[in-house]
């Protein structure tokens, strides 16, 4: 359960965002991860800046958002920890058509109180749509000894480059993109940072606010036995 309020300005939104989770997580396949039943207390602050010319097709334009997490301590609940995200999108026009998007994400957890980890369900995965294209999805970051299966770090970064072009008007789109980041288990255990090139295309369902997005990634930094090369699906709902 949860409840959300906020305010809104012309450039400027900030949110608040109280929740309750029973969580209950059995049949763990990598023996680094525990399952069991939690109750998690939050509340989660919000913090968002848009100066887009187009929330659906856009073209110039800033949209951030800030996103602070807080689990536990006198909220109640099993779980302690902190959670900060940092998800901002630029957009500028280069020519009459030919548009530059660059994405950035960070984020970073820390335990708290009585918790000796950030729960597996709480930390950050990379890989795929929103982080690097090219490698599998959730697969970037710390890995099980026994199973080599991705479990999560509590730092993440990340950045994408496109270049988008209207292939027909603003329903499809083709583009072209670089990404490059990781996940680490903290800030102190940051290493090598995963490179990923590509293209793909755009299409916007007419009438609503559905864009899909196709799109095949080459890894430049594979682990051996990867793939070198992935396609991507994603969709994204907005309303």
């Amino acid at each position: 359960g949860g409840l959300r309020i906020g305010k809104r300005w012309d450039r400027w939104s900030l949110g608040f965002t109280p929740v309750i989770e029973d969580i209950s997580i059995t049949d763990v396949v990598p023996p680094s991860l525990t399952g069991g039943d939690w109750r998690e207390h939050s509340l989660s602050a919000r913090l968002g800046y848009r100066t887009l010319d187009s929330r659906r097709h856009p073209t110039e334009g800033w949209d951030a958002d800030l996103e602070l997490k807080y689990a536990g301590g006198g909220l109640g609940g099993d779980l302690d920890f902190t959670r900060v995200s940092l998800e901002a999108d630029y957009y500028h026009r280069l020519t009459e058509k030919l548009i530059f998007h660059s994405r950035t994400l960070l984020g970073t957890a820390t335990e708290m109180g009585d918790t000796p980890d950030v729960p597996f369900f709480e930390k950050f995965y990379g890989g795929g749509i929103g982080t690097v294209r090219g490698y599998k999805e959730r697969s970037l970051g710390p890995r099980d000894p026994v199973t080599d299966t991705a479990v999560g770090g509590k730092a993440l970064a990340a950045q994408n480059f496109e270049l988008i072009y209207p292939l027909y008007e603003d329903i499809l789109k083709g583009l072209v993109f670089f990404d490059v980041g990781n996940v680490w288990e903290s800030w102190s255990d940051t290493g090598e940072l995963k490179k990923g090139i590509g293209l793909g295309i755009r299409f916007a369902v007419p009438f609503l606010s559905v864009p899909i997005d196709i799109q095949y990634g080459f890894a430049l930094d594979p682990e051996p036995g990867e793939d070198r090369g992935r396609l991507h699906i994603g969709m994204t709902f907005a309303f």
